[in-house]
């Protein structure tokens, strides 16, 4: 096995519970999305891997859904300023790149909380 496949089999691999909101719902299959469930993510991975997580158990797209912890809503992307050179940017401008945040960004998140 190659080194990286070695070190990402030895990162845990977090159970993050997830609670709905608001009444009874139902997906777009008509089956009802439960109250609360149990994901599993790595703390390397983007918050996008969280999305597909709870799409594939609720049915709701990434757009529909709104993740809240400790009373704060999650920002999925963060602008971060780019890596180009000097040269290549004009000093008048500041160029930042979109980027995805990683679960282990979500500040005080961890294996066991809740979203």
């Amino acid at each position: 096995a190659a080194a990286g496949t070695t070190a990402n089999l030895e990162e845990p691999v977090w159970s993050v519970s997830v609670k709905t909101v608001g009444a009874e719902q139902q997906n777009g299959d008509g089956n009802v999305i439960p109250s609360s469930f149990q994901v599993r993510v790595r703390p390397s991975d983007d918050i996008r891997t969280l999305h597909d997580e709870i799409e594939r158990v609720t049915g709701l797209r990434q757009g529909e859904q709104r993740l809240i912890y400790r009373g704060r809503i999650i920002q999925a992307k963060s602008l971060r300023p780019s890596q180009t050179s000097e040269s290549e940017a004009d000093a008048t401008e500041q160029s930042t790149d979109e980027i995805f945040i990683k679960i282990s960004e979500i500040k005080g998140l961890s294996d066991g909380q809740t979203i």
